[in-house]
């Protein structure tokens, strides 16, 4: 969960590469400051999800965690990341102030047998 500020815009250049951000632009509802901020939090808000269900050290945002593409779904979107988080979706939406996103990743159970 990340508070929607201009943190994320401030230090874009180390998370967001260009490509990215134009999908992402594809997505803005509008130019204006507030949607931009909105935009920028939410890309920050899915690499850190997928950085944390990595579970790896040096990972880079930009060259590891690609976002590839972006899709609206139901309140809200679905993003689906390259490089090592490769077959990783990511959800997210905006709640008040707030970004949310999540993924869930199948565990392999190991047969006992």
């Amino acid at each position: 969960v990340e508070q929607i500020t201009e943190r994320a815009r401030r230090v874009l250049r180390k998370f967001l590469a260009p490509v990215e951000e134009e999908i992402l632009k594809s997505f803005l509802f509008s130019p204006n400051e507030e949607d931009v901020s909105h935009a920028y939090t939410l890309a920050w808000s899915v690499k850190e999800t997928a950085f944390k269900a990595l579970h790896q050290s040096g990972v880079d945002f930009i060259r590891d965690l690609p976002i590839e593409q972006m899709d609206a779904v139901a309140g809200g979107w679905s993003i689906k990341i390259g490089g090592k988080g490769m077959g990783m979706n990511v959800a997210a939406r905006f709640i008040d102030t707030l970004c949310l996103s999540w993924t869930v990743m199948a565990k392999k159970v190991e047969s006992k047998r």
